[in-house]
């Protein structure tokens, strides 16, 4: 059984941009028109904040010592380095846990502290600071603890921390609940006393500007530092933070480490994967590196990422970064079979009229796939969905949400449901009681319908710009590159080109990818439309079309071409007003 979804995108009309203001950006910025209208259209105004916006730099990060603790986080852990007091670094079991716990290990060893890196199985230890890393502390005889991207929650553990005599500092992103644990210091730029602007920094993010200060503490060189910022970037694309200034910044520069990183597992691991058809770019973090260090947490083996990332032997790193492989092709099967009865699941129970909200629940899911499963179902309906794995009278859930929806509010609203639960707006993890799943899933469709209903519940395309295919070129698009890197909140551009003609046969590539040739006055580009024939069968596409795209390199053995990314296509409605006449 096949279920199929497939909603037509509503289109957003772009706004005009008014031709004075362009030829000031043009004056001021000496950049192609199309880039200026961009600009103009993405809210920059004022040509120096838009020579801000592109011209990143690292000397101008916010103070690390504004964000409330660190300080004190430091003098503690400087004592610590100094005296060579154990210290045990707790981290998570995610891309960002165990980056950060990775950076933050070999940084105080940098520095000559003692420490010992420990991150919890999923499987059998489950989520945050537990007993699993408190057991571990106490085998170590640590005195002192340091979490990464977690511990905000975990107020019973390091009461029992200090029960046993081991301080703790907790390093965390996450919201705080109404009360912070009893530990020495805790720096979180989500504390409600945290003046720290970025309140998007990721967990390895909150560490790297810990060792900032350590730095400052011990007068190492910001250089030295600065060759863990691959590590920064990697963990900020995967962890899906918002890529406001500085986060942009962390990933720009991270990205220009990477290219040369020099850290041997990294480097290992990008070796193995074929990257002819890759840029280094923040989408080749998110679904070529990330997917694979991810893949350890998820199917239980950990151990395997974190020694990849602190291993300089390059015979070790090839070996771990092939175990990664394996574990990911495992975790492509698991996610396979869930996916699968997750569907069989929604052709016979989904009702869009009454399921606003969706909780899906199967005995035996793999706690480590239900979260890139729930991510794929919200994207299919365009509907917040919990996906429950059910094992001996309990449940682990991950949930995802969709724009502008609340999810951590909604779960704490539907609380009294749940055993556990954290993490963002937009994603987050819980634990459940099978008795309560049916009283949860009217809870959570209840306060979802609340949120969405009477609401158009098509995914929204939103161009940036309406532009003639004339525009684009090599030196547009390498300049393009300005305006990323690309992600949450700082999106690709996309782009709106009206009655363009097809270039032969519209064709069906792959499992359901469209392969188009486009061309509007003897302007032509390949395109290809990822996973549209479900809703968009080639035979229906004649020409001319209206199509919403984004713009990609595509690079096959060495030589790099622009390529365009249909996001949408529908038969032209007709040239639309002169764009010279808004535009210029």
């Amino acid at each position: 059984m096949s279920f199929k979804y497939a909603l037509d995108p509503a289109w957003q009309e772009p706004l005009p941009v008014l031709g004075g203001v362009v030829q000031l950006f043009k004056k001021e910025l000496s950049l192609p028109t199309l880039l200026c209208r961009l600009l103009i259209a993405r809210g920059y105004e004022d040509p120096e904040v838009a020579k801000d916006y592109l011209r990143l730099s690292l000397d101008k990060l916010e103070d690390a010592r504004t964000l409330t603790g660190i300080t004190e986080a430091s003098e503690r852990l400087s004592k610590a380095i100094r005296n060579r007091e154990k210290i045990l670094i707790h981290g998570d079991y995610d891309v960002d846990g165990v980056v950060g716990t990775a950076l933050i290990t070999r940084w105080i060893q940098r520095l000559g502290g003692y420490c010992v890196p420990f991150i919890p199985n999923r499987l059998t230890d489950g989520y945050d600071f537990g007993p699993a890393g408190l057991r571990r502390a106490i085998e170590l005889k640590a005195q002192l603890i340091l979490t990464v991207d977690s511990g905000i929650r975990a107020h019973e553990m390091v009461s029992q921390a200090n029960e046993n005599g081991i301080e703790v500092i907790i390093t965390d992103h996450h919201v705080p609940g109404d009360s912070l644990p009893s530990a020495s210091s805790i720096v979180n730029p989500n504390r409600s006393d945290c003046k720290y602007t970025n309140k998007g920094l990721c967990g390895t993010g909150v560490v790297y500007r810990l060792c900032e200060v350590l730095a400052d503490d011990f007068d190492v060189s910001d250089e030295d530092l600065r060759g863990y910022l691959d590590f920064v970037a990697l963990a900020t694309i995967a962890d899906v933070v918002p890529l406001t200034t500085e986060n942009r910044t962390f990933v720009r520069f991270g990205l220009h480490v990477l290219k040369h990183s020099p850290n041997c597992g990294l480097k290992a691991l990008m070796n193995m994967i074929s990257r002819d058809n890759h840029a280094l770019t923040s989408g080749y973090l998110a679904f070529q590196v990330a997917p694979r260090i991810n893949a350890a947490g998820r199917m239980g083996e950990v151990k395997t990422a974190l020694g990849l990332l602190m291993e300089d032997d390059p015979k070790f790193a090839r070996e771990n970064s092939l175990k990664l492989e394996s574990e990911n092709a495992k975790r492509k099967r698991e996610e396979s079979v869930i996916m699968e009865q997750v569907l069989v699941s929604l052709e016979q129970t989904f009702d869009p009229q009454r399921d606003y909200g969706v909780v899906l629940s199967g005995e035996n899911w793999h706690p480590g796939v239900i979260g890139i499963v729930a991510s794929r179902i919200a994207e299919l309906l365009n509907r917040p969905t919990v996906v429950i794995s059910l094992n001996d009278q309990k449940g682990r859930g991950s949930a995802r949400s969709i724009p502008g929806f609340d999810l951590l509010s909604v779960l704490n609203i539907c609380s009294g449901h749940l055993e556990k639960f954290g993490g963002h707006r937009a994603a987050a993890g819980l634990t459940i009681c099978t008795s309560e799943i049916d009283a949860f899933k009217r809870a959570f469709n209840l306060e979802a319908s609340q949120h969405v209903k009477g609401q158009d519940l098509r995914p929204i395309l939103k161009p940036d710009l309406e532009i003639q295919l004339s525009e684009i070129n090599q030196r547009t698009f390498d300049l393009l590159s300005y305006f990323g890197p690309f992600g949450i909140s700082n999106s690709t551009p996309l782009f709106l080109a009206r009655n363009v003609k097809l270039v032969g046969p519209v064709k069906k590539v792959g499992k359901n990818h469209l392969r188009l040739r486009v061309e509007e006055q003897g302007h032509k580009f390949d395109a290809v439309g990822f996973n549209l024939t479900d809703r968009i069968p080639p035979k229906s596409v004649k020409s001319p079309v209206d199509i919403v795209f984004k713009l990609k390199e595509n690079l096959f053995r060495g030589v790099s071409r622009i390529e365009l990314q249909v996001m949408d296509l529908r038969p032209s409605e007709g040239p639309h007003k002169p764009i010279s006449l808004v535009y210029s």
